[in-house]
Formats: structure tokens, C-alpha cells, sequence
């Protein structure tokens, strides 16, 4: 393609609404500097659909017409969700480790909500998770509460809020016991001496 300065041919009293006729130097197109250019239109131009070759109303045209054009958008659709999709390469799930198309960050809706629920808690992947819950041994680090008897049947990610790393598994009530403490050393200590 190619521009030039040729001058606005009249359009022949197009009205409001209604197209003006074609211009045989190329496409119009303003600019504030330089008023009117007229982009050379590439007479083989080919279709990205059908390889047919066309005359572009625009400079940003690929097809040749709207079916072409929304045959290759379903198609393009196609192939990025498509399981069966030979161009996809496997890559494990971002949470669990199952292998997985690419056009998908997780495997299943479940792992998607396990991911982002302790994302926030610094932990970003079960294998993690798991090797926190075999470090504390199936009970709150805190109280010694095994999991099964915690508030809910659950042991909770205790994160340093912070620097937002995870310290370790709590139950429920020692979890929020911290947080009512706001992680300050030094009133837990007043807390210790109160009590003793």
C-alpha cells in the first residue's frame, strides 16, 4: 500500500447518511496534519479465509466478506477450546497438577476455586497445601486440635499479613485469635502475663 496527497475529488452531494461514491485514487483517509490522503489500495490483496483475491474497502481488512470473516473468528474459537486440538500442548493444572490444554489455566472448576481462595494466603498449589498439612501433622499448630475435631472438620492457612507468605495450619479459633491479637508479639506477651 501506498498514501499520497492527491485532493479530494467532489463527492457528487452525498447526502447525511448516505455513502459516498468510490474514489479511484485509493481509500480516503484524514489526518489533522495533512487534511485528505488516499491509501493505494494492493489489488492482490488475497482473502486469510478463501485466498480469494478482493479490493479492501479499508486498510484493516483481511476478508474478502463478513462470512469469511465470521467463519474464521468460529474457527479461531474453535481450535483455542477444542480438546482434541492437535496444536495444543499439555501443561499441568496450575492447582493440582493434572496435565492439561493449554487454553485452560485449571482443570475443573474446583481447582480454579481452590486456587484463587488460597492464592490469597500465599499457597499456590495443592502440593504445597499438602506439604504444609503433613508438616503440621493432621492437628493446629497452636492448640494441637487434630483436624477432624477443629471447628468445621478443617484446619485454616495462617499467613504472615505482611509479606502475605503462609506460616502454617490452624484451626479456626486459633486463627482468629491471632487476627484479634493483629499479630502483635508484644500483646500476646501482656496476655501471657495477664493470665499467669
Amino acid at each position: 500500500m501506498g498514501i499520497t496527497n492527491t485532493p479530494a475529488p467532489a463527492v457528487g452531494g452525498a447526502g447525511v447518511g448516505q455513502t459516498p461514491p468510490k474514489f479511484s485514487q485509493g481509500i480516503p483517509y484524514w489526518t489533522p496534519t495533512h487534511g485528505i490522503l488516499y491509501i493505494e489500495v494492493d489489488p492482490h490483496m488475497n482473502c486469510e479465509r478463501c485466498g480469494k483475491g478482493f479490493e479492501a474497502a479499508q486498510r484493516t481488512q483481511r476478508f474478502c466478506s463478513e462470512r469469511c470473516r465470521k467463519q474464521a473468528e468460529r474457527l479461531r474459537h474453535y481450535l483455542r477450546a477444542n480438546e482434541f486440538n492437535p496444536l495444543f500442548k499439555e501443561k499441568p493444572c496450575a492447582w493440582c497438577g493434572t496435565a492439561i490444554h493449554t487454553s485452560k489455566a485449571t482443570c475443573s472448576n474446583e481447582c480454579s476455586q481452590m486456587r484463587t481462595r488460597y492464592k490469597a494466603y500465599g499457597v499456590h498449589s495443592l502440593a504445597q497445601l499438602n506439604a504444609m498439612k503433613e508438616h503440621a501433622g493432621g492437628h493446629c499448630e497452636i492448640c494441637g486440635i487434630a483436624e477432624k475435631d477443629a471447628p468445621k472438620g478443617t484446619l485454616h492457612c495462617d499467613h504472615d499479613h505482611v509479606t502475605g507468605k503462609p506460616r502454617g495450619m490452624l484451626c479456626m479459633h486459633c486463627n482468629q485469635a491471632l487476627g484479634k491479637f493483629k499479630d502483635d508479639v508484644a500483646l500476646l506477651n501482656r496476655a501471657i502475663e495477664y493470665l499467669s
